[in-house]
């Protein structure tokens, strides 16, 4: 066995020793804490991969709906949006090349079902749980001049499209696990899978972690793992005939109002879920977008954009904004907050009364716009 040797502060050589972890607790502490513990520039040596953690712990239901089923250890978005799913187990866990695999497969299998919006609404959750800014860590991890809602619609593509990893990470991963590993990714054409080694050294009051990569797939990464473009709105009405067709004529409709009632409409990066935003600008010249039509069944209320754009930004108004809409035939959002993102359904707009009601609300958003500061 190679023998590691660190130098003290006072300059003296300090002999190292492998050292199992005490618990695997401890070690999922630990990547939750330090998540470059899964080695990005080994996972991709062309664009090394950074980590924002989503949730440890996250319930998982059968077919995304219901209750928890599963419990995935760790949830990771890369900087491209790509969910990592990472299960923890010590090598001394016997059923780190059995039960783990099927459970990994499970995993996936379910929280590739996910809702559109749950991912983000479950590292908001983490980050209040925290006492953290969901907003500023997204922002430092992402830097200011990515769009967060196109981020996030990336996020919920990959996931619904499958486009995912899956992360074995051991103190030791074993040739068995590795020859799995390696014949899922010669199988798996969207979904990628690694094995991560994080190996534990002690020696005088030191530790060292040293992590490496198993199974690394050969074949190279394709574009549609970059960044993701916009829809143009010719892709957009194109998916809406095929996916939401009963919807098309009142979801252009409202469209339309937008763009007459001196809005403008732009679009997502989601080909799954495509996503049209209804814009209008405050006096201060920042896009603000109340409801996000999502084909092919649901229409987003931003409370979560809204809340960081005044007049919005005073929860008076959100609750407001939500008291109008319920009284709109068809809209429920009584369960939700107006800081998250609650929906309801698109064919709410397919109903003459209701897509009257939901003008009438807009109507009202636009002119308490006018009472927001210029600066």
């Amino acid at each position: 066995m190679p023998q590691m040797h660190v130098i003290g502060s006072e300059g003296q050589l300090v002999p190292m020793s492998r050292s199992a972890f005490e618990n695997e607790d401890l070690l999922q502490q630990l990547l939750a804490k330090y998540p470059d513990l899964m080695p990005g520039e080994l996972v991709d040596e062309v664009d090394p991969r950074r980590w924002l953690l989503i949730t440890r712990e996250a319930g998982i239901a059968l077919g995304g709906e219901g209750g928890n089923r599963w419990s995935l250890d760790h949830l990771f978005v890369d900087q491209d949006g790509k969910p990592t799913l990472v299960e923890v187990k010590r090598s001394t866990d016997t059923r780190a090349r059995r039960e783990v695999v099927a459970q990994m497969l499970d995993y996936a299998a379910n929280l590739t079902a996910w809702a559109p919006g749950k991912v983000v609404e479950t590292f908001e959750h983490r980050c209040n749980d925290e006492g953290t800014s969901p907003d500023a860590e997204l922002e430092t991890f992402l830097g200011p001049d990515i769009d967060p809602q196109a981020f996030w619609e990336n996020v919920d593509a990959k996931l619904n499209s499958g486009m995912i990893r899956l992360v074995f990470l051991a103190d030791e991963i074993s040739p068995e696990l590795t020859q799995i590993i390696q014949f899922l990714n010669s199988q798996f054409s969207r979904a990628e899978v690694l094995g991560i080694e994080v190996r534990q050294w002690k020696g005088e009051g030191l530790t060292t972690l040293v992590s490496g990569v198993v199974g690394r797939p050969s074949r190279p990464r394709t574009a549609a793992s970059g960044p993701a473009t916009r829809m143009t709105e010719a892709e957009f009405l194109e998916r809406v005939q095929v996916r939401a067709p009963q919807s098309s004529a009142s979801l252009q409709k409202l469209m339309q109002w937008c763009r007459d009632h001196n809005g403008f409409v732009s679009f997502g990066t989601g080909r799954e879920y495509p996503a049209c935003y209804l814009n209008w600008r405050t006096p201060a010249g920042k896009d603000i977008w109340p409801l996000i039509p999502v084909v092919p069944s649901t229409v987003t209320v931003a409370f979560d954009g809204l809340s960081s754009r005044a007049p919005f930004d005073d929860p008076a108004l959100r609750t407001e904004l939500k008291n109008r809409l319920e009284a709109v035939k068809g809209v429920n959002l009584s369960s939700s907050s107006i800081d998250r993102r609650p929906t309801f359904q698109l064919a709410v707009l397919d109903d003459a009364e209701s897509f009257a009601g939901i003008t009438s609300v807009l109507e009202w958003f636009i002119e308490t716009l006018k009472t927001a500061p210029t600066s």
